[in-house]
């Protein structure tokens, strides 16, 4: 479970996910090359982005790597593991869905996390080398939640508001590191659309 300060901290996200592109295109710090850190584990910009059922990934000095051949997404995001391994959420028609290295499976895999999800996002909790957690957020119905990489994403975990209410927007619009070194959510309040 992630620890949440008792006041509500304000803050922006860090480069580059303050400037999202799109529903179906993304930026995350990342390495140099797919599993090499040894650059450091946020040293480049990649790109993930959704074309022609094609979800593909590249850095400002590699081509267009495509990860899966996927047909109706909708939303996807894009985080870097400790190790260096991309990690996509995604959303399709009928829930959120992950892409990412499993090390139980020793292959990349693909499973639906969450039924009925929608607006998925995903980041490292801490941008060092073989340690930190990916975080997977998204939104059912009004209600934000979010899985750990180190709960192998079997447990949801509601965000709470500092009352301990379960934290309701009309849309979630980012979950990411932020600065000041925090984890933020942010959404559109409910009738502010």
């Amino acid at each position: 479970m992630i620890d949440f300060s008792s006041v509500p901290v304000f803050s922006a996200f860090t480069y580059p996910r303050n400037q999202r592109i799109s529903p179906l295109k993304s930026r995350s710090l990342g390495p140099v090359a797919i599993d090499d850190v040894s650059e450091g584990i946020a040293s480049y910009v990649w790109e993930v982005a959704f074309s022609n059922g094609h979800l593909r990934i590249r850095n400002e000095k590699t081509p267009w790597i495509t990860l899966l051949e996927i047909d109706g997404v909708t939303h996807l995001d894009l985080a870097f593991d400790q190790s260096g391994t991309p990690f996509v959420a995604y959303q399709l028609f009928d829930g959120v869905y992950i892409y990412g290295f499993d090390l139980n499976a020793r292959n990349y895999v693909n499973t639906r996390i969450a039924a009925g999800a929608s607006s998925p996002f995903v980041d490292l909790d801490i941008q060092v080398a073989y340690r930190g957690n990916i975080v997977v957020s998204y939104q059912i119905d009004h209600y934000i939640f979010y899985r750990l990489q180190r709960d192998r994403y079997e447990i949801a975990y509601p965000v709470l508001s500092s009352s301990g209410e379960q934290f309701k927007v009309d849309r979630l619009v980012g979950a990411s590191m932020g600065r000041g070194n925090r984890f933020i959510f942010k959404g559109i309040p409910l009738g502010d659309e």
